[in-house]
């Protein structure tokens, strides 16, 4: 990501804000990560069934990015 929600720079990027949930238009959780150099999270505790995920970029000021395509896992 390099812009925020209304258009301005994205600088002191300072982690992560994955939402999820169990229809794609329903997104009802999140989790922080707290960290800019993650690459990959693993979420425990998903019960078993089909989950939507999308990330969003977070700032030091709280601004964050656009949220990203939305993406599907079976967890079985």
């Amino acid at each position: 990501p390099t812009t925020t929600v209304d258009g301005g720079t994205l600088a002191d990027l300072t982690g992560y804000r994955i939402h999820y949930g169990m229809t794609e238009s329903a997104l009802t959780d999140s989790i922080e990560v707290p960290s800019a150099g993650l690459n990959q999270y693993v979420v425990h505790g998903l019960q078993k069934g089909k989950y939507y995920f999308a990330v969003r970029a977070v700032t030091a000021d709280g601004d964050e990015s656009e949220i990203s395509n939305v993406v599907s896992r079976v967890i079985g």
